[in-house]
């Protein structure tokens, strides 16, 4: 599980009995922050309709089909469907977001005043259900924590055990984060109509990226890694990119 340590030296976690609390007491973004480059590899049709998560294992990509209740696996992106999870859902409940923490699948669901994650083993069972502080857009797992999005200013590690929120990162320029996506030690996130920002895993920001499909995107939008390609997913539209740092 991610230590807080580098958060806390960074100040973007901060003890409540101070007043303030997660979410806004962090420094400034620094001044000047690099630019990566996003080349395009390509679009591909996924899954059937829209799709509401995405998330890449050593097997295939996932995909969390829009208003199903059932994740599908493709040995790739476009490819042959080998694999479904039925989602069992109440009415009134919406899942979005999908992740894979090296053994099992997470998927976000929210509904009404209620949000909460569920870790589906490789035997399609729940082996665990977590209650969320928020509403779930989308979602991630780094370094053992899940890191979610729920459309506000900024992403939060959670403790995948029992919910508890660990931190709130602050992400001053995107009103509202749509997307999220891990790599290695970054933290990606995304709005439509802007950059893409890439953070450290002290929570600092680190670059921004400009990238055509979430550019031109509409929510839902979904992004995740296969392998060091870049994918996101908007509709039932894949884009893949490779990044040059």
């Amino acid at each position: 599980m991610r230590t807080m340590l580098a958060a806390l030296v960074a100040g973007l976690v901060t003890n409540t009995a101070t007043g303030c609390v997660p979410f806004g007491c962090g420094g400034a973004d620094p001044e000047q922050v690099a630019a990566f480059t996003a080349h395009a590899g390509g679009s591909i049709g996924v899954g059937d309709g829209g799709v509401d998560g995405v998330a890449a294992t050593p097997t295939g990509v996932w995909v969390l089909r829009d208003g199903a209740l059932a994740i599908d696996e493709y040995d790739q992106l476009g490819g042959t469907r080998i694999d479904t999870i039925a989602v069992e859902l109440v009415l009134g409940e919406h899942a979005s977001g999908l992740a894979w923490d090296g053994e099992a699948l997470w998927v976000g669901v929210t509904g009404g005043e209620s949000a909460y994650a569920l870790r589906i083993d490789a035997m399609h069972h729940v082996s665990r259900k977590v209650t969320l502080p928020a509403a779930v857009a989308d979602l991630a797992v780094d370094g053992g924590n899940l890191v979610t999005v729920s459309g506000g200013g900024g992403y939060q590690w959670i403790d995948p055990d029992d919910g508890k929120l660990m931190a709130s990162i602050p992400v001053r320029r995107l009103a509202s984060v749509a997307a999220v996506a891990t790599h290695g030690t970054e933290t990606w996130v995304a709005q439509p109509g802007s950059p893409a920002l890439v953070y450290d895993d002290a929570g600092t920001l680190l670059a921004t990226v400009d990238v055509a499909a979430i550019a031109s995107a509409s929510t839902p939008l979904h992004m995740t890694f296969v392998g060091d390609q870049l994918v996101v997913v908007n509709g039932a539209t894949a884009t893949t990119y490779t990044i040059a740092r």
